[in-house]
């Protein structure tokens, strides 16, 4: 009985190996667990990879989200269009009008970014915790 349970245990474990393919990428598992998040290491490269083609010096409502420039106009800051709400409240995803913008839930118009590839689950995901950590400039 044991060699059976050995014998299908190395079997999942090739079936396994033999399907994953360098050219997939990592694999990232949706969790529930908070996980740290940076600033400068994780949001601002999705701003510069997603926002900037639009978000930039000339942005009819001053919001730039180039390096350097994004965390200041973003962080308890009135959103231009849909005042007195913030563009991010610290801790409160819910009072966020960027997070309801990346979610296309409605509540603030169309969904961010409207062009190009929009933000993938992990992306989110990172700026739902970054938010939720209290939005720092780290």
């Amino acid at each position: 009985m044991e060699a059976i349970r050995n014998f299908f245990t190395i079997v999942t474990c090739i079936i396994i190996l033999v399907s994953c393919s360098a050219e997939e990428g990592p694999i990232f598992i949706e969790t529930d667990e908070p996980f740290e998040v940076s600033f400068s290491a994780d949001i601002q490269p999705i701003f510069t990879n997603h926002c900037i083609q639009c978000h930039n010096q000339n942005h009819p409502t001053g919001l730039d989200l180039r390096d350097g420039m994004s965390y200041d106009l973003l962080i308890n800051v009135s959103s231009t269009n849909y005042a007195p709400n913030l563009r991010i409240e610290p801790f409160s995803i819910e009072n966020s009008v960027l997070w309801h913008k990346i979610i296309d839930d409605g509540v603030f118009g169309q969904q961010m970014p409207p062009i190009g590839d929009g933000l993938s689950n992990f992306e989110i995901q990172k700026i739902e915790e970054w938010i939720i950590q209290g939005a720092l400039n780290d």
